[in-house]
């Protein structure tokens, strides 16, 4: 079985806290979260991938996603909307994958999801 975890971009967000706090680049992160998941699956022999979505273009994002059983991604209140566009992208690219959710977000979207990506 091969896992992707995706971290979704807000990185517009993070440069203007940055800056505002006067904080370096490397001094600042939010993926703590699906650190510990990547290293709880490795440690089971689980094949885990990571990818910073800002990373790759959507046409490489849709080649990526076709080649993995099971995509999990963090979402917070700032990459939410770019997120649910990864996640749609996903289903359509790669229909049998099992995508799973995280992140601070999780409770807003139990109580206000109503339909099922």
């Amino acid at each position: 079985m091969k896992i992707l975890m995706v971290y979704p971009s807000h990185s517009w967000y993070m440069r203007i806290y940055r800056k505002i706090k006067k904080i370096p680049n490397s001094s600042l992160g939010t993926k703590h979260g699906i650190g510990y998941i990547i290293n709880y699956a490795k440690s089971n022999d689980e094949i885990v991938d990571f990818l910073e979505l800002e990373s790759v273009s959507w046409k490489e994002f849709k080649r990526i996603v076709k080649n993995y059983d099971i995509v999990g991604y963090s979402i917070i209140s700032m990459n939410y909307i770019i997120a649910m566009k990864a996640i749609k992208i996903n289903k359509e690219e790669n229909p049998n994958v099992t995508i799973i959710v995280g992140g601070s977000i999780l409770q807003f979207l139990l109580k206000n999801m109503k339909t099922t990506i």
